[in-house]
């Protein structure tokens, strides 16, 4: 196998890492806000005394 295609294969995995990590990161980030939305706001505004509407 030549260098240069030992090289573009060995990029291409590195590009393929990169992206399924930055994809888990995402999806993490999303799933906290989310539990914060649903979870958190609600806690929050009942502990200051505020009322909760819930649609």
């Amino acid at each position: 196998m030549s260098p240069r295609r030992t090289l573009r294969l060995f990029l291409a995995r590195r590009a393929g890492e990169v992206r399924r990590h930055l994809a888990a990161s995402l999806l993490t980030i999303a799933l906290v806000v989310l539990i914060f939305g649903l979870i958190g706001y609600p806690l929050a505004t009942l502990a200051a005394g505020m009322p909760t509407v819930i649609a």
